[in-house]
């Protein structure tokens, strides 16, 4: 019997109170969570890319907080076991508001 693994990538959004458009673009923070249920989980953790720029690597049960521009990303986690599966799915896209955290 093969047994499959949930692997649930939590990202939101929080809403500045204000926002200047006029001036230059400015980062966000974008907070990932990763977590694993089950009896084998992943052991070596994961690899998020954010727009196949930069990598930040994830344990099974992981929450890491990225400073990014804001705007539109992608966000694409690897190196999850073939036994696993991730929820919503392994691409994601994101908008990361101007000084603002998104989850």
């Amino acid at each position: 019997m093969r047994i499959h693994r949930i692997v649930p990538l939590v990202v939101g959004l929080a809403v500045p109170s204000c926002d200047d458009s006029s001036g230059p673009r400015e980062d966000g923070t974008l907070v990932v969570s990763t977590s694993t249920a089950g009896t084998a989980p992943d052991g070596d953790g994961y690899l998020l890319t954010i727009d196949d720029l930069s990598s930040v690597t994830l344990d099974p049960t992981d929450t890491a907080r990225i400073e990014t521009p804001s705007g539109r990303h992608v966000l694409r986690l690897a190196g999850v076991a073939e036994h696993c599966v991730v929820a919503p799915g392994t691409l994601l896209e994101v908008e990361v508001l101007p000084r603002s955290t998104s989850f």
